[in-house]
């Protein structure tokens, strides 16, 4: 008669084992990670000749008369040289206007490493003789060997698409409504007839009030004219913030996308343009509408966005006027009504008055 099979022993049976590639991987990945750090930690210990944690019993920054600020092109990411020191330096919690406190023994000598509000600072003792071009130039080594090794284990975490983006939506979307807004605002603002003068009470002569009228259209137009360039600078700030926010969501969507990302593949895709970032969600010829809807949206870009951006320059080579005898004419001549090149011509003015209006939220 068999007999029965432990609790312990029915659970370890349930569960089923790993696959051996899965462990394998795995080992392999811990194991190159302990690798990575402890060539790390033995260059750090040759950089660091001289540099230990062992301080005094009970000093804390106590006599650290002597100050000095090492040249920020020499620490210009301070932070780095806490990652650096961290096995030999003991870390105090921050006091005031400080964020880190790193007390260590240089060569026998009590020194504190300090990264104050005003930048990195070096303390050790009044009457202490300190080499401090050697300590100094021992940290840039070190922080350099550290920078090395984060560049490198940087590129592998991306193309193992291990990365954190930051959620910067509102900030987009703050700055686009902004800009819309102030937009709006101006194209109203011109539309409406400006306070006039008050009249003079005693009776002008006919030449007087011809000077009179002729004063009040010019202010109107002046009042137009000044409120209308000003609409049409802040919608073109509002199209190139429409478009970075645009990008920045669909970036943000390739998280819910429901496929995982392949090796490489996040990379691969923020460097794509945004009509193809677009084109990874959508099938932009499914039908009329979206059709119609991502050929404005293209041409929105290449009209007004990318002209702007980029010095004027459009890529089809609409910028660009060839001579002919009698007149100047654009390359596309097809597309030449439909580039908003100045804000001098008040059809584009209005079209950008329009394109605030209609705009998406």
């Amino acid at each position: 008669m068999r007999k029965a099979k432990s609790k312990h022993l029915r659970k370890r049976a349930a569960t089923p084992p790993k696959p051996p590639w899965k462990t394998a991987q795995e080992q392999r990945t811990t194991a190159s990670t302990d690798d990575a750090l402890s060539v790390l930690r033995k260059r750090l210990e040759k950089a660091l000749v001289g540099f230990s944690r062992q301080t005094p019993e009970g000093w804390e920054r106590r006599d650290l008369a002597s100050a000095m600020k090492p040249s920020r092109d020499d620490f210009p990411v301070p932070d780095l040289v806490k990652f650096a020191l961290g096995p030999c330096t003991c870390f105090r919690p921050p006091v005031r206007k400080t964020k880190c406190v790193g007390l260590l023994m240089f060569n026998g000598v009590e020194v504190s490493l300090e990264l104050r509000k005003f930048g990195f600072t070096i303390c050790h003792a009044a009457g202490a003789k300190v080499d401090l071009n050697r300590l100094c130039g021992q940290l840039c080594h070190a922080v350099a060997v550290t920078e090395q090794w984060l560049a490198a284990l940087a590129q592998e975490q991306i193309q193992a698409n291990n990365v954190t983006i930051a959620n910067r939506n509102t900030e987009f979307d703050r700055r686009y409504r902004f800009f819309r807004e102030l937009a709006d605002s101006a194209y109203k603002r011109a539309v409406k007839a400006p306070l006039k003068k008050p009249k003079a009470k005693t009776a002008l002569s006919e030449m007087d009030e011809i000077a009179a009228t002729f004063d009040d259209m010019m202010a109107s137009w002046r009042h137009n004219s000044r409120l209308s360039t000003e609409g049409f600078f802040y919608s073109v700030a509002m199209v190139d913030a429409f478009y970075s926010r645009l990008e920045y969501q669909l970036i943000l969507l390739r998280a819910f996308h429901g496929t995982p990302l392949t090796q490489g593949e996040l990379k691969a895709f923020l460097s794509l343009n945004w009509d193809e970032k677009i084109r990874t969600f959508i099938d932009v010829d499914a039908d009329a509408a979206t059709q119609k809807l991502y050929s404005q949206l293209k041409q929105l870009k290449e009209r007004v966005r990318n002209p702007f951006s980029h010095g004027g320059v459009e890529n089809d080579g609409g910028s660009l006027f060839v001579h002919v005898p009698w007149a100047r004419c654009p390359r596309t001549l097809r597309n030449s009504g439909k580039v908003f090149a100045s804000a001098s011509f008040p059809s584009r003015r209005k079209t950008m008055a329009r394109l605030v209006r209609f705009s998406m939220p």
